[in-house]
């Protein structure tokens, strides 16, 4: 089968995935309103009738034959059409099938030999969680992966607190002491395999990816603009505030600069581009120390600078923000892109036996709460790559 086509495969056999990591988020009552809507969506477009299960279990061409029918009729129910049934009962239904088509799956990987079916559970890679590591004014480090929950420590009359589901608070308690007035600067950086969320002390949220940092003043009082500095991968829902004071982001080498609005900066220094993406509101981005050259971004637009060149386009946001709503998304991204990301957020050597697949490009979604041969395993599905878990190592092969 061409690669083109096996790679569509796998696209298809990750949406599977998507669709469960949503159920399971619905079923346990944490789908966000974004997350509501799309496996509505799903649903709709999942209505097909029992006749495509015995397709599955009859079809002799073979696993990847079957899903291209599958998607096939769910092409043909593109047309959304009005339900007259619980919520409930519909997703219930759209669970029971993909429990039989993802045990099927299943089964038919334990039974190729694949080198991932033979990995024990403690050699397999479990995926990252909220680690990181405070680095404040005078040089004290906190570890906030193992420190307890509540009150971390108190500084010019900010409380900074770690809460329950794992944030980051910082809290303006006030002070009679001008010196409050003089803000410190405090870095946050995540690790190999980590992730965090912070709350600034003008209430702007920040969601931080694996191998990222970021640098801010402990309080914005008295002060005109409200700076910070980022390394990593971010996504900033910035607070407005009555001063209307501007809210800015430098990287290594873009200046961004709003007042209210929710965005992404993919600023990872291994695609040598950086890319800043809107979802709500405006920002201007322009090259650093050169704010005159500044583009001014609208909602689903991104600007991409590279080689000194900044560029903007119409994307799909979700697609960007899918690691902070916890998921991977590819569209036709190449193995080598794919493998970073991966190593970026299990924490895992990655080795390339043959260099030529490197440029391979794939399709699809996966959960990054998943264990990383679950992914490993939906990619070797394509027929195009093998992989082997060594001591922390993924080894990819032809």
């Amino acid at each position: 089968m061409h690669r083109s086509a096996l790679c569509k495969i796998y696209s298809e056999v990750m949406e599977h995935n998507r669709i469960k990591y949503l159920l399971e988020r619905y079923h346990e009552g944490n789908c966000t309103e974004d997350e509501f809507v799309e496996l509505d969506n799903w649903y709709h477009d999942l209505n097909f009738d029992l006749s495509v299960f015995d397709k599955w279990v009859t079809h002799k061409g073979g696993k990847e034959a079957v899903v291209q029918q599958l998607y096939a009729d769910f092409e043909r129910r593109h047309i959304r059409k009005t339900k007259e049934v619980s919520l409930f009962y519909r997703y219930g239904a759209v669970a029971a099938i993909l429990l039989i088509i993802v045990s099927a799956l299943f089964y038919r990987d334990y039974m190729t030999g694949s080198n991932l079916n033979r990995i024990s559970e403690a050699e397999d890679i479990a995926p990252g969680g909220n680690k990181a590591m405070l680095t404040l004014a005078d040089g004290r480090k906190i570890n906030l992966t193992d420190a307890q929950n509540g009150m971390l420590t108190t500084q010019n009359g900010v409380s900074v607190s770690k809460t329950a589901d794992g944030r980051l608070v910082y809290k303006i308690v006030g002070s009679d002491n001008p010196d409050n007035n003089k803000p410190v600067f405090h870095t946050i950086t995540t690790p190999h395999g980590g992730k965090y969320e912070l709350v600034l002390p003008d209430g702007t949220k920040v969601w931080l990816n694996a191998m990222s940092s970021l640098s801010f003043p402990s309080t914005f009082t008295g002060q005109q603009e409200r700076r910070v500095s980022l390394t990593g991968e971010g996504y900033f829902e910035v607070a407005k505030t009555a001063q209307k004071s501007r809210f800015i982001v430098n990287t290594e080498t873009q200046h961004i600069e709003v007042l209210g609005t929710h965005f992404n900066i993919d600023a990872y220094k291994a695609p040598k581009q950086i890319k800043t993406t809107l979802l709500e509101g405006s920002v201007s981005v322009s090259p650093l120390g050169h704010e005159d050259k500044a583009v001014v971004l609208q909602p689903g637009q991104q600007a991409s600078f590279n080689a000194g060149q900044l560029r903007t386009a119409e994307v799909d946001v979700n697609d960007v923000v899918a690691w902070k709503n916890g998921y991977f998304m590819f569209k036709n991204d190449n193995l080598e892109y794919i493998m970073e990301v991966l190593s970026r957020w299990y924490n895992a050597e990655v080795v390339f036996k043959d260099e030529e697949i490197k440029n391979d490009r794939f399709w699809g979604t996966a959960s990054r709460s998943d264990h990383v041969s679950g992914i490993l395993k939906v990619l070797e599905r394509t027929g195009a790559v093998h992989f082997r878990i060594e001591e922390n190592k993924i080894i990819v092969m032809k």
